[in-house]
């Protein structure tokens, strides 16, 4: 929680609604880190099967809605304490469109 009052790029605030994880690209993201582990492309097993990569992303997509409903439950608690004079500055663009 503390991350998201942190100036610096983190984890937690680089999070942003558009953000998806797909079963190809956790089965990617194995297949790259096994090629890193063994150096060989064509000894690659993935630790996950189709199913299981599918389930993987369906977690870490739950973990992005539950990051990004913080973000925007904390945006509204120092709202209601500050007022959205303050907070429109850091949360808005000029045109009225929330930053991403």
């Amino acid at each position: 929680m503390f991350a998201l009052s942190e100036r610096a790029t983190n984890s937690l605030t680089s999070i942003n609604s558009t953000d998806c994880i797909t079963a190809d690209s956790i089965l990617a993201d194995a297949t790259a880190a096994a090629i890193r582990t063994t150096g060989d492309a064509k000894a690659v097993q993935t630790k996950y099967t189709r199913s299981e990569a599918r389930d993987e992303a369906d977690s870490q997509n739950y973990s992005i809605q539950a990051t990004i409903g913080t973000k925007e439950g904390t945006a509204e608690g120092i709202t209601a304490l500050v007022g959205s004079a303050i907070t429109n500055q850091i949360l808005k663009n000029v045109d009225g469109t929330p930053k991403t």
